[in-house]
């Protein structure tokens, strides 16, 4: 199994991805890049993690295969309710998740709103938390650390509410 997240903020080009590999003899690794415009082929001023993991976290590890979000639509808006307008990410991360099992690839995507950060909760602190702590450039990056409870709350309250995360409709024109 491996578990990918590409971390893209609004308002920079720095960017980070990190990995957790399960492998099927039992072994998991960690690896991940963080830098401007980190993901590039041939970028030289990067921060790179590659490590393996210990035993106690690949239980963790292995109950991300079966997370709700994977059943999720790709890319989704908060449905408040009451005709509210979609909101427009002008601060924040947008976050691409990717799952590879023996079964297929699923890939989904939430972008700064806390409600849709907060239903890929649990995957994102899992993977982003194996990859803090190994390389102080890394964590540097992410002032929070892997602490997604704030968005977490916010899904759980809009959930709570009545209100749901509905699939996006696909992109239309640009106007001028």
């Amino acid at each position: 199994m491996v578990v990918e997240v590409w971390v893209r903020p609004a308002r920079t080009v720095r960017q980070a991805v990190a990995r957790v590999v399960l492998r099927r003899d039992g072994k998991a690794f960690v690896q991940a890049r963080a830098g401007l415009a980190c993901c590039q082929p041939g970028i030289g001023r990067r921060v790179v993690v590659d490590a393996e993991l210990g035993p106690e976290a690949i239980a963790s590890l292995r109950a991300l295969r079966d997370d709700a979000l994977w059943d999720a639509p790709r890319d989704v808006r908060v449905a408040e309710g009451g005709g509210a307008a979609d909101a427009i990410c002008v601060d924040g991360e947008a976050y691409d998740l990717t799952l590879l099992t023996a079964k297929g690839a699923v890939s989904v995507r939430r972008a700064c709103d806390p409600a849709e950060v907060g239903q890929a909760a649990a995957v994102l602190q899992a993977v982003l938390g194996a990859a803090l702590g190994r390389e102080p450039r890394f964590d540097a990056v992410f002032p929070k650390g892997a602490d997604f409870s704030a968005e977490r709350r916010a899904y759980e309250a809009l959930v709570a509410d009545g209100g749901t995360l509905r699939k996006a409709p696909p992109p239309g024109p640009v106007r001028p």
